[in-house]
């Protein structure tokens, strides 16, 4: 994205001063900006420049492939990695993140073009993910004991809406644990996506899967 808004500083008026003095060091020009077509986007986290990328990559997808060149239908495939809304920093109270940053997109998207964007989105909690996760648990378990995987998977995390939904709709062998150490803290349990078992942190979390093993 960074080479891209170089290339053509136009793109995004926050970045233009800045391009443009480069583009004169180098001898180029704004007008020798012909991009090959975009074939795809591919979203691995939230950007460090959300203002410019929702820009950038809304003309993409409103376009042909070539920012400028308007299509009457979505031409370019997004592929997003992470839906979570927030997550938890040092901060007292969750910061946003990459989710948000895909419903900024969709929003802009249906403003301008009057039509929903369509993504194909991976990671927690989409079924996919934890398909994925079984499959490799069973070829690990064949080659330590042959017995495959267990009746019980323990899916360990701090966000309701990702960790625990993902966990809950996976299948009758998962179980979900949320610990109040990031995203949910107070309560007894989440209301909208209520875990199986609720515990302080991670150790104990591991403390309970071997006792039950164990048992």
């Amino acid at each position: 994205m960074e080479d891209y808004s170089r290339e053509n500083p136009f793109l995004w008026f926050v970045d233009t001063k800045k391009h443009l003095a480069a583009l004169n060091r180098e001898g180029a020009h704004p007008s020798d900006f012909h991009p090959e077509p975009v074939k795809a986007i591919v979203v691995f986290t939230d950007p460090d420049s959300w203002g410019r990328d929702l820009q950038i990559m809304t003309d993409v997808l409103r376009s042909t492939g070539v920012p400028g060149e308007e299509s009457s239908e979505q031409v370019v495939p997004i592929y997003c990695s992470n839906p979570d809304f927030v997550w938890m920093s040092e901060f007292s109270v969750p910061r946003f993140a990459q989710g948000a940053f895909t419903q900024c997109l969709r929003m802009l998207y249906r403003q301008a073009t009057g039509r929903e964007l369509e993504v194909t989105q991976y990671g927690k909690p989409m079924p996919g993910t934890y398909h994925y996760a079984e499959s490799l648990l069973e070829k690990m378990m064949e080659n330590v004991d042959g017995k495959g995987v267990p009746d019980a998977i323990y899916a360990i995390g701090d966000n309701p809406a990702a960790d625990v939904r993902g966990a809950n709709n996976a299948g009758s062998r998962w179980k979900s644990v949320l610990v109040r150490t990031g995203c949910f803290m107070e309560g007894e349990n989440d209301p909208v996506d209520p875990a199986d078992i609720v515990l302080y942190d991670f150790p104990a979390a591991v403390d309970l899967i071997i006792k039950a093993k164990k048992e």
